[in-house]
């Protein structure tokens, strides 16, 4: 159980990394593709050429799977942040 302290939650997510996927996908996790769709939806009212130009930040990447799903819906400049090595190491090159 998470105590509250920055320590705990570090550790639970590092711990968690290695199974993050599947945990997460096999219950039908939906948030990442929802977001990117969502973002698809909205940036397609910009300005001709500013979705192109974007760069996004994935705060709290996690393992990138809204970069995952961000691939999918074409080809855009993301960067990912996220303070646990062990799970930004298993974010896929897209």
């Amino acid at each position: 159980a998470l105590d509250g302290t920055a320590r705990a939650i570090e550790a639970h997510y590092r711990d968690w990394a290695s199974t993050y996927d599947r945990d997460v996908l096999g219950e039908r996790y939906d948030a990442p593709e929802f977001m990117c769709e969502l973002f698809v939806e909205l940036s397609a009212q910009w300005p001709r050429g500013a979705r192109e130009r974007a760069s996004l930040l994935d705060a709290g990447c996690g393992t990138g799977l809204i970069g995952a799903a961000l691939a999918r819906h074409g080809r855009y400049a993301l960067d990912h942040l996220l303070a646990q090595v062990e799970a930004v190491e298993r974010v896929p090159a897209v």
